[in-house]
């Protein structure tokens, strides 16, 4: 099977950068798509409490079940994890990432930096959570494929 070039290229962290670098510029460039929703600052709270509860917990599941966080080296996966926040997500550091830039989005009122979440979410499903799920099925076959039935990929 042929893999698109960009897949597992830019580290999910990375992506993060730069799509809140893009929140941020999103600004400058269509400030005329500023709205008001209520309670930025709430908005932007609740958002952060999700992202820590999420990105946190599937970094020490990890760190627990002694297996790798690097989502670019993928051959260093010693364990599948499917405890802790695990259970609610198969991709728990991702939604955490999502989270808290929809965080951001929220409390900079701005629906471009909104579409920067979803552009965020879609490049990360293709380029980096397909790839990923492909090699967890290949290294751990149907153990993985039972987890995916009853796990969410994100939420």
């Amino acid at each position: 099977m042929q893999h698109h070039p960009l897949e597992r290229k830019i580290p999910p962290v990375i992506l993060f950068v730069i799509a809140l670098a893009a929140q941020y510029f999103s600004l400058q460039w269509f400030e005329n798509l500023t709205v008001l929703w209520p309670f930025p600052l709430i908005g932007y709270g609740v958002c952060l409490l999700f992202s820590l509860g999420f990105g946190l917990g599937g970094v020490w599941a990890f760190y627990v079940a002694k297996t790798t966080v690097d989502p670019i080296r993928l051959e260093k996966t010693t364990t599948m994890v499917t405890g802790g926040v695990f259970r609610f997500s198969r991709n728990p550091m991702y939604v955490g990432l999502a989270f808290l830039l929809l965080g951001i989005a929220y409390y900079l009122q701005n629906v471009a930096a909104l579409v920067v979440v979803w552009l965020f979410v879609l490049y990360l499903q293709r380029f980096q959570i397909e790839p990923e799920e492909r090699f967890l099925v290949q290294h751990f076959g149907d153990v993985y494929r039972d987890y995916q039935a009853k796990v969410r990929r994100w939420l």
